[in-house]
Formats: structure tokens, C-alpha cells, sequence
């Protein structure tokens, strides 16, 4: 009989390491799952921060480009006003060029 309770104490022993082995697995499980649950909230953070970063580069870039091509279109509209100018006296060297041909032309007849 005293050999059956040194069993019974033995085995309620092992059911008490048992219960805390299983104890410290579950907190070390929770703790990976903790751990993982960061690491997820820590990368959805990351690629939150990216994207924002990412649009503001994009939104940067294309205030840029846009800039850039409102100077082209301030050069260009100068070059047209310089090129429309030229072409106006230009004309009108044509013609005063004609008039005077005109004029010359008469003078001859009325010469001959």
C-alpha cells in the first residue's frame, strides 16, 4: 500500500511538471505569436510610411515636370512673339521693297 502512494504522488508529480511544461509552452507560444503579430504590425507600418513617402516623391516629381513644361511653354510663346515680329518687318521690307520697285520701274519708262 505505501508503495501505491509513493506511485500516486509520483505520478501527481508528473502531472504537475506536466501541467507546467504545458504552462511555459503556451506562454512561449503566445509570446512568438506577440512576436509575429509585431512584426506584421511593424511591416503594415513600414509599408504604410513607404507608399506615403512614395506618393509625396511622385506627387514631388510630377509638380516638377509640370513646372518644367509651363517654363518651356513661356519660352516657346516667346520665341513666337520674337519670330512674329521679325516676320511683320520683314513684310514690310517686302513691301516698301516693292513700292520702290514700283516707283523705279515707273521713273524708267518715264525716262525712256
Amino acid at each position: 500500500a505505501e508503495w501505491d502512494e509513493g506511485k500516486g504522488s509520483e505520478d501527481e508529480g508528473a502531472a504537475v511538471e506536466r501541467a507546467l511544461l504545458q504552462e511555459k509552452l503556451a506562454a512561449l507560444e503566445r509570446a512568438q505569436n506577440q512576436s509575429w503579430d509585431e512584426r506584421i504590425a511593424e511591416r503594415e507600418r513600414l509599408t504604410l510610411e513607404l507608399e506615403k513617402e512614395r506618393q509625396t516623391n511622385l506627387g514631388r516629381t510630377l509638380s516638377d515636370r509640370i513646372e518644367e513644361v509651363k517654363r518651356r511653354k513661356l519660352v516657346i510663346i516667346e520665341q513666337l512673339r520674337h519670330l512674329q515680329a521679325e516676320k511683320e518687318s520683314l513684310s514690310k521690307t517686302v513691301r516698301h521693297s516693292k513700292k520702290d520697285k514700283k516707283d523705279l520701274t515707273k521713273r524708267l519708262e518715264a525716262a525712256v
